[in-house]
């Protein structure tokens, strides 16, 4: 009796261990994936923080710009390493979108004639990446980590309806910001899954662009490196 509980338990632990080997992959591994991201509403700036390529700018204001947040295409990439079954580590490269701006209001100039514009946002940093395993398939997971966020906001402004002088305007803003995020991984063998991810960013400062946060939702491929 006690040799068949030995041998009973051996293949139990055998299976388990093999099971948290095919759920949770220990190693390299890469990242890559689509999504749909959602950012700011809108975002305040000062006008004279822009460059303008004619060289003139309009008088210190506070610029409210309403921005077009549905569903814009991101991307990330990710490159990371499991240190043990429940943990591992990640450098991550994410694209947040390019959002249209749909509206102007500022309290010296009013808008009229034609213009037009964007935010463009990605962020490059680290995270770190918490496991739970629910059989030899599925793969809970939690990420949190810090990025530095760039951002670019560009106004293009040919009659003059928003800046007292008619160009091109553009501004940028490089920040820390705070990333999480959540979501499941599928193993589809040893060295391949499928990945469902939420992922958001919260900026720690707005010292130019301000209002900026992003969420989004994607799908993506890991393999994994042997």
């Amino acid at each position: 009796m006690k040799k068949i509980f030995k041998i009973s338990s051996l293949i139990l632990l055998s299976l388990t261990t093999s099971n948290m080997a095919l759920a949770t992959q220990r190693g390299i591994y890469g990242d890559l994936g689509l999504g749909l991201g959602f950012g700011p509403s809108n975002t305040i700036v000062k006008s004279d923080y822009f460059i303008n390529s004619d060289g003139t700018l309009s008088a210190n204001t506070s610029d409210l710009y309403t921005l077009n947040t549905r569903g814009v295409t991101t991307g990330f990439v990710n490159l990371g390493y499991n240190f043990i079954p429940y943990f591992g580590a990640e450098v991550d490269v994410t694209y947040w979108g390019k959002q249209n701006l749909t509206s102007f209001v500022s309290s010296l100039t009013t808008q009229s004639g034609e213009w037009d514009g964007n935010l463009q946002s990605y962020s490059y940093g680290l995270n770190g990446v918490g496991y739970l395993p629910l059989d030899d398939k599925i793969n809970l997971f939690a990420k949190l980590g810090f990025a530095m966020l760039n951002s670019k906001l560009t106004v293009n402004d040919p009659t003059g309806s928003i800046f007292f002088n008619p160009g091109s305007y553009r501004m940028t803003s490089n920040e820390p910001s705070l990333v999480y995020g959540a979501g499941a991984l599928y193993q589809i063998n040893k060295y391949l899954a499928g990945e469902l991810e939420w992922k958001g960013l919260n900026r720690f400062s707005d010292s130019r662009i301000s209002n900026i946060n992003y969420n989004l939702i994607s799908i993506a491929l890991r393999f994994t490196f042997k």
